[in-house]
C-alpha cells in the first residue's frame, strides 16, 4: 500500500462536512483579500518587496501576492484586483489601481 493510498480528497466528495466546506471557502477568500492587499500595498509603494517578506515572517504571516513581483502585474492581474475592490466597495483602491493599470497599459486608458 502506498502513501497515497490513503489520501483522500474530498473536491469530488458529496458528502463532504457543509461546515468543512464553509471553513475552506472562508480560508480561501482570507488568502485572496491577503494577496489583493500585499499587491495593492506593493505597487502604492506603501511597502518593498523585501520589507513585506521580513515584516510578514517576523509576524508569522503570509507574504502573498496577486502577482509575480519580480515581473510586475500583468493586465489580467491587475483587473482582477480592480474587480475585487470594486466588489468590496474599496473605491479609493479602484481609483489607484485603474491609474495604475492606465500608465503601465495605456491601451486600456479610453480616448476622449
Amino acid at each position: 500500500m502506498s502513501d497515497y493510498d490513503e489520501y483522500d480528497d474530498h473536491d469530488d466528495d458529496e458528502s463532504m462536512d457543509p461546515l468543512q466546506e464553509i471553513k475552506r471557502r472562508q480560508i480561501d477568500e482570507d488568502i485572496l483579500a491577503d494577496a489583493f492587499s500585499n499587491s495593492y500595498r506593493l505597487l502604492t509603494n506603501e511597502v518593498t518587496f523585501d520589507d513585506m517578506l521580513d515584516n510578514k515572517f517576523s509576524k508569522n504571516l503570509s507574504a502573498v501576492l496577486a502577482f509575480d513581483p519580480e515581473e510586475g502585474p500583468m493586465l489580467y492581474e491587475l483587473e482582477n484586483m480592480l474587480y475585487y475592490y470594486r466588489d468590496i466597495e474599496e473605491y479609493e483602491r479602484c481609483a489607484k489601481i485603474r491609474d495604475i493599470m492606465h500608465e503601465t497599459f495605456p491601451d486600456t486608458k479610453l480616448n476622449k
